[in-house]
C-alpha cells in the first residue's frame, strides 16, 4: 500500500445514511470514551474489579456506537483470550490492547490521523481490530489460515443475525466490505507476529513439559522482523504505529513483573531501541515513506522514547551490576546522577489525549515513584529514590501541569492512590 495512492471511498453500512455524519458519530464517541476514562488517574484506579466492569462496559459502548460490529465480536474474543494468558506483572491482561487502542484513538480525535487517511488501510473498525488482536495468532496456538477461516465464519454469522434483526445497510455490499477488511486485517496480523505455534498434523498447538506453547520464528533477528514491517508490499502506516504503541505499553509494565529481570529488560530495551532508534533511522524512512502520517510516527516514536529512555536510566541508576556486570563505566553508588534523557521526547509523548491510569507513560512513572518509596528491598528503594530525586523529577518539572498528581505525592506514590468513585456512564451515540 502506498499513501501516495488516491483515498479509496469504502461503503459505509452506517444507520445514518451519511457519511459526513457518521464520522462526527466516530469523532464524537471516541471523545466519550475517552473523556468516561478519565476519572482513572493511577495505575491503581485502573486495576480494580469495579473498573474492569466499567472500562469494559464504556468500551463496548463506543464499539456499539460507531458500528464496529466485527470489532465487537473480537472484543469479546479478546477477553476471552486475556483470562488465559494474565500479565506478569498483575495488571489487567486486555488493558495492553486497549492503552495502545486509546493512544490510536487520540490521534483520530485530534484529526492527526482523519478517518479519510485511513480508508485504504481498512478504516478505523480494522485499525481498532488490529490492535486488540495483535497477538492472538501469536499468544494462543493458531495458525493464519485458522484464524482467518474463524473469521469468515464470524463474519457471516454477524450478517445473519443483524440482518435478522433489521438493521439498516446491512446487505451483500456490508459483506463485501466486511471480507475486503478481513483481507487487510490478516496481512497486518502478518506483519505484526514474530513467531507462530508448532501444530500436528491436526491442527493443534504443541506444548512444553512446562505448559508453554512450542512456536517457531518467523524472522532471523528483531531487525529483520522490524525492516519487513517497513518493506514488505502490505506494509502498513496503520501498522507501524500500532507495532510502536505495543512496545511502549510492554516497556512501561516491564518493572515489577517477577518474570522481566534487569537482563531481559535491558534485552528488551536494546532490541526496541533496533527497532526505533537511530541505528538504523527507520522512523525516519516511515516518516518519508507514509509521508501523510509523518506527525502521527513522530508522536508515536516520542512517546516510545520517553518510556524506552526511561527504562534506560532505571537500569543504569537503579539496577547497575545487575543490568551491567561487567561494565565498569555504568553508574556504581556513589557516582553524580544526571537528569534524564525523556526531556527530549515529553512534549510528544505529553500530547496524547488519554487517561492518566491508562497511559504507558504515566504508568511506568507510577511504578517508579511506587519502588522509591514501598520497596522492600532497601537497597533498591534508596537507589530508586535517588533516581525518581535526581534524574526523572528534574526532568518533569517542565511540564508540572501533567504531572501534579505524582510530583504532589512525596509520601505516598501515585499508584497507590485510591481508586475514584465510579460515575455515570457517557451516553454513546
Amino acid at each position: 500500500m502506498n499513501d501516495q495512492q488516491p483515498s479509496l471511498p469504502l461503503h459505509f453500512h452506517r444507520s445514518t445514511g451519511n457519511l459526513h455524519d457518521y464520522k462526527l458519530k466516530v469523532l464524537a464517541n471516541i471523545g466519550l470514551l475517552i473523556d468516561g476514562l478519565k476519572k482513572y488517574e493511577t495505575k491503581a484506579s485502573v486495576n480494580t474489579p469495579d473498573a474492569e466492569i466499567d472500562i469494559q462496559k464504556k468500551f463496548r459502548e463506543f464499539l456499539i456506537g460507531c458500528e464496529f460490529h466485527m470489532a465487537l465480536s473480537d472484543f469479546d474474543d479478546l477477553l476471552n483470550e486475556s483470562e488465559k494468558k494474565p500479565r506478569d506483572d498483575g495488571t489487567t491482561a486486555w488493558h495492553h490492547q486497549l492503552s495502545q487502542t486509546l493512544m490510536f484513538l487520540s490521534l483520530v480525535k485530534d484529526k492527526t490521523i482523519t478517518l479519510d487517511m485511513l480508508e485504504e488501510y481498512g478504516g478505523l473498525e480494522t485499525a481498532v481490530r488490529t490492535c486488540l488482536r495483535h497477538d492472538s495468532i501469536e499468544d494462543f496456538g493458531k495458525s493464519f489460515e485458522q484464524f482467518e477461516n474463524e473469521q469468515k465464519q464470524k463474519i457471516e454469522e454477524k450478517y445473519t443475525s443483524l440482518f435478522k434483526r433489521g438493521i439498516k445497510d446491512i446487505d451483500q455490499r456490508w459483506l463485501e466490505t466486511e471480507y475486503k477488511n478481513l483481507s487487510i486485517l490478516m496481512s497486518n496480523l502478518k506483519l505484526m507476529t514474530k513467531k507462530i505455534a508448532v501444530l500436528d498434523d491436526q491442527g493443534n498447538p504443541q506444548y512444553r513439559p512446562d505448559g508453554r506453547l512450542i512456536k517457531k520464528d518467523l524472522f532471523s533477528d528483531i531487525k529483520a522482523y522490524i525492516h519487513n514491517m517497513l518493506d514488505n508490499k502490505d506494509a502498513s502506516p496503520v501498522v507501524w504505529i500500532l507495532k510502536t504503541f505495543d512496545g511502549t505499553h510492554n516497556l512501561s509494565t516491564m518493572l515489577g513483573a517477577p518474570k522481566f529481570t534487569s537482563p531481559r529488560r535491558l534485552k528488551y530495551c536494546n532490541e526496541r531501541e533496533d527497532m526505533y532508534g537511530g541505528r538504523d533511522s527507520l522512523p525516519e524512512r516511515a516518516m518519508d515513506k507514509w509521508s501523510s502520517f509523518r506527525a502521527a510516527i513522530r508522536r508515536a516514536d516520542h512517546i516510545m522514547g520517553s518510556v524506552l529512555y526511561g527504562n534506560f536510566g532505571y537500569l543504569n541508576y537503579v539496577d547497575q551490576k545487575n543490568a551491567y556486570p561487567d561494565d565498569e563505566t555504568k553508574h556504581r553508588d556513589g557516582k553524580p546522577i544526571y537528569i534524564s534523557g525523556i526531556v527530549k521526547y515529553l512534549s510528544g509523548a505529553l500530547s496524547f489525549d488519554i487517561p492518566r491510569g491508562l497511559n504507558p507513560l504515566h504508568t511506568f512513572l507510577d511504578t517508579i515513584k511506587d519502588i522509591s518509596v514501598h520497596h522492600e528491598a532497601p537497597l533498591t528503594q534508596q537507589r530508586a529514590e535517588l533516581f525518581w530525586n535526581q534524574s526523572i523529577t528534574p526532568a518533569l518539572k517542565e511540564h508540572l501541569d501533567h504531572f501534579k498528581i505524582i510530583l504532589n505525592s512525596p509520601q505516598n506514590s501515585a499508584s497507590h492512590g485510591t481508586p475514584p468513585k465510579a460515575a455515570r456512564s457517557p451516553q454513546f451515540f
